[in-house]
């Protein structure tokens, strides 16, 4: 009995010991990350700890059937990881829609198919103001189910419907038509193409001046199927900025892009692109934020770029973040809808995000 007794008295000191660690290794990751919320209602953080950007935004990239199979530039805040700790070991799954019908002198598109991306990403903390990072992605294209709660959404905002009428509920179709040719892209399902990346916080930020970071990003043909990606090494160069205005976040950035394979059998992809983007993120109560931000990238497709068809989005999200158990866990659900015509865009997506800090 008395062995018993030491046995629970044991184990009840190491779980508060756990617990205290827990609790500690909590309040450091919150004082070295910083305060990203400062919200409209409930109480206010210490102005010392307050940080030049936010949560974040959320970021589906370009979820198109054929931007694919290129690297899409990021969009994201000038937050780095603290030194020796992980960030964003998670996922973010984007599910988006894309119809279309257009004809052209001498070309003929047809995109009617269904993405789906489960985004891996793991961050590391080299210094405070330099990361490194990979990211992989799980992608199915086929047929899918949004079809109808596409159009209903297009009705109740006065939209067209975008010659969804000539296409087939749910079906898949994707084929590209031109003097050189006709491509069709196949249904597929598989691991996309690896890239790893860096990034480093050359600005902190303060009563006038934004944050500001850059950063490298490399895509290695490593994709399961040529349908996923595979089309050559990838290379991005990025600048990020954000500026802190009581509970409000302004933020922005862009980038170039280029690739040393710009052909998939007789469609031809850009050897270059550029992107930017603007976004407001609004701190509602604490750990709560909601953002918005639209992007402007170049054509994708060379058999496009006389016609002048960029891609074009905003996108809305909610994000939530919480301490649990000595880590930092955050939940995210977004909205992205094209403002273009969809030659070069998907229709409409959806993102559901987890990421966790510790």
């Amino acid at each position: 009995m008395q062995g018993l007794t030491i046995l629970l008295a044991v184990c009840l000191l190491a779980g508060t010991a756990a617990a205290e660690t827990i609790d500690e290794r909590a309040e450091r990751i919150k004082a070295r990350r910083g305060e990203l919320v400062v919200p409209f209602f409930g109480d206010q953080p210490d102005p010392a700890k307050v940080r030049q950007w936010g949560l974040g935004p959320a970021d589906p990239r370009d979820p198109w059937p054929l931007a694919l199979l290129h690297s899409t530039i990021p969009v994201e805040t000038p937050e780095t990881t603290p030194r020796g700790e992980f960030r964003r070991i998670g996922t973010q799954f984007v599910w988006a829609n894309s119809s279309f019908i257009g004809f052209r002198p001498g070309r003929e598109f047809v995109i009617d198919a269904e993405v789906m991306q489960l985004q891996l990403q793991a961050r590391y903390g080299i210094t405070d103001d330099f990361e490194a990072g990979l990211e992989l992605p799980l992608i199915y294209v086929g047929g899918g189910y949004l079809d109808n709660t596409v159009e209903r959404f297009h009705l109740l905002i006065g939209s067209e419907g975008q010659r969804r009428q000539y296409l087939g509920h749910n079906d898949y179709k994707v084929f590209v038509s031109s003097t050189r040719g006709t491509t069709s892209f196949e249904r597929d399902f598989g691991l996309g193409d690896l890239s790893a990346f860096a990034k480093y916080r050359f600005l902190d930020g303060g009563t006038w001046l934004p944050a500001a970071s850059a950063s490298v990003r490399l895509k290695a043909p490593t994709a399961s199927t040529t349908n996923l990606g595979r089309q050559g090494w990838d290379l991005s160069l990025e600048l990020q900025v954000s500026k802190r205005i009581g509970p409000v976040v302004a933020m922005g950035g862009g980038g170039l892009w280029g690739t040393t394979d710009g052909r998939y059998q007789d469609v031809r992809f850009m050897h270059y692109a550029a992107q930017g983007w603007l976004g407001l993120e609004v701190g509602i109560v604490p750990g709560l934020s909601l953002e918005v931000h639209s992007t402007v990238r170049t054509t994708l497709l060379d058999e496009t770029a006389d016609l002048g068809a960029g891609r074009y989005y905003i996108v809305g999200s909610i994000r939530y973040r919480k301490a649990v158990l000595g880590a930092d866990v955050e939940t995210w659900f977004g909205v992205l809808e094209n403002f273009s015509e969809q030659m070069n865009t998907a229709d409409i997506g959806f993102i559901l995000g987890f990421e966790v800090r510790f």
